[in-house]
């Protein structure tokens, strides 16, 4: 497993990964085997949120490159963020909501109703 220490990490929804991209390397896939991945968000302990479309789950892969799921039995999970108190906001576009998560597990709904939510709901800038 490779320790996530990137200049760039982009998400490659075609080949279902998550690339490096920095000046010693030209791009070099460091996680893959997503379902559908469309939002990518990191939190200040430098851990990385990939939401996976149909795979309906947001799964947080660690600074030293450990993958988990956070959150599963999602409806289309399409945005993630880390919000500036830590909390994981994730935009499920089939269930029209935003979810907040203060850690792994189940999340409570911030607001409902939105009609195919699709962005990452933008809490905070991720950087690295």
């Amino acid at each position: 497993m490779q320790r996530i220490d990137p200049v760039v990490a982009v998400l490659a929804a075609a080949t279902a990964a998550i690339v490096m991209v920095s000046p010693s390397v030209a791009a070099e896939p460091i996680h893959e085997g997503f379902s559908a991945p469309v939002g990518i968000a990191t939190d200040d302990a430098g851990a990385l949120y990939v939401s996976s479309w149909s795979g309906g789950r947001v799964e947080r892969i660690a600074p030293d490159g450990t993958r988990t799921v956070f959150a599963d039995g999602l409806a289309s999970p399409a945005g993630v963020a880390v919000g500036e108190d830590g909390a994981v906001y994730i935009a499920t576009y089939s269930g029209d909501t935003i979810l907040r998560y203060e850690e792994a597990g189940s999340g409570d709904v911030v607001a409902e109703g939105l009609a195919t939510p699709a962005g990452s709901p933008s809490a905070k800038t991720a950087g690295f």
